[in-house]
């Protein structure tokens, strides 16, 4: 099975200044290149708004994900309406109050959404996340959108952390199991490994952050998707980088 994540896409408004990227000329090369690897399916893991949840937006994005007809699901991020979200892409039925999570089953593997759009993983989720641990799988698979640890990005771990973090790391690391958190929000490329834990942080389709600056510094504007292949006895993840994209000036 081969999955494409792809996130942090923070597509504004038509003509709305988004600090001089192409935010929606990213996200549809993001998804033509997505369309061209052909994978078994394609997981957004949040922030698809630039600034807050918008309606036209999520249109806008579900309409694209269709054409390209390749099976996706989506989780909130923190510039995101965790129910406006729903209600775009037919999720609606899997809200708990203002909480979208759930389990999807793909190939035989177990796959955990989470949804952390307040900066902190509901005592809800948590509970339903330790339910979901104890089950029998060799291995677990994880997508959120904040990282559940300080990773060595000191301007997002000091400034926009998961603001529970270290409650989800314990929650996770009481199970025996091999354990992938793939997730975005940090706008950089890492993995960071706690016991059995690999969180795997995938890069923007707006702009990536300089993981060494404890101030705001974008390090380049180049955009990417990760790429998760597993199957009962392999596992492996890498990332893809492709040129991002210009507003043009207006003279």
């Amino acid at each position: 099975m081969r999955i494409l994540q792809i996130t942090d896409l923070h597509i504004g408004e038509v003509y709305e200044d988004t600090f001089g990227v192409d935010v929606r000329k990213n996200f549809a090369t993001i998804l033509e290149k997505a369309k061209q690897s052909a994978p078994d399916h394609i997981v957004i893991t949040g922030d698809l708004c630039f600034q807050s949840g918008d309606m036209e937006i999520y249109n806008w994005i579900h309409d694209r994900l269709e054409s390209i007809q390749i099976p996706y699901s989506v989780i909130a991020g923190n510039h995101d309406d965790s129910k406006m979200l729903a209600d775009v892409f037919g999720l609606y039925n899997l809200l708990e109050g203002e909480d979208l999570f759930y389990k999807l089953r793909l190939s035989g593997q177990d796959l955990l959404y989470l949804d952390t759009s307040t900066n902190y993983l509901s005592k809800t989720q948590l509970d339903w996340l330790r339910s979901k641990l104890s089950e029998d799988s060799h291995r677990i698979i994880v997508f959120m959108h904040h990282p559940p640890a300080h990773v060595g990005v000191p301007f997002m771990d000091e400034n926009y952390p998961l603001n529970n973090y270290q409650e989800v790391q314990d929650v996770l690391l009481q199970s025996d199991r091999e354990i992938h958190v793939f997730c975005g929000h940090y706008h950089v490329e890492k993995t960071i490994q706690v016991g059995k834990l690999s969180v795997h942080i995938t890069p923007s389709t707006f702009f990536q952050l300089d993981q060494n600056s404890v101030e705001f510094k974008v390090d380049h504007h180049d955009i990417a998707y990760r790429e998760l292949e597993c199957g009962p006895t392999e596992f492996k993840t890498k990332v893809t980088y492709f040129k991002g994209n210009q507003l043009k000036k207006v003279v």
